[in-house]
């Protein structure tokens, strides 16, 4: 049941390959802080799917619960940074397609 297999189309999510050109002006709201967390295996909780590093940790379901993450005050000033446009420190999302499409 939690099992899903997502497929898509080549892109720069989370500083991978650089597959599609990025412009420089950040235009568009990355929705992901809005619908999902995603948990690496050492339980780190990232603000991408794409960061496979771990570059940019939000919280650890080892210490605390996804919820507490979820509702917590990382999230909260994540997403009124993405919401004005601003993803200054965050690397992952300086080099992601989606918020620079056009």
């Amino acid at each position: 049941m939690g099992d899903c297999l997502n497929i898509s189309s080549p892109d720069n999510f989370g500083g991978g390959r650089a597959y599609n050109s990025v412009e420089k002006k950040i235009v568009s709201v990355c929705f992901y802080p809005w619908s999902a967390l995603s948990v690496l295996c050492d339980g780190k909780a990232v603000t991408c799917c794409m960061d496979y590093n771990g570059v940019q940790e939000v919280g650890d379901v080892n210490l605390h619960s996804v919820k507490e993450i979820w509702n917590g005050p990382v999230m909260s000033d994540i997403r009124k940074n993405f919401g004005r446009l601003d993803y200054g420190g965050f690397p992952a999302c300086q080099c992601c397609d989606w918020v620079h499409r056009g």
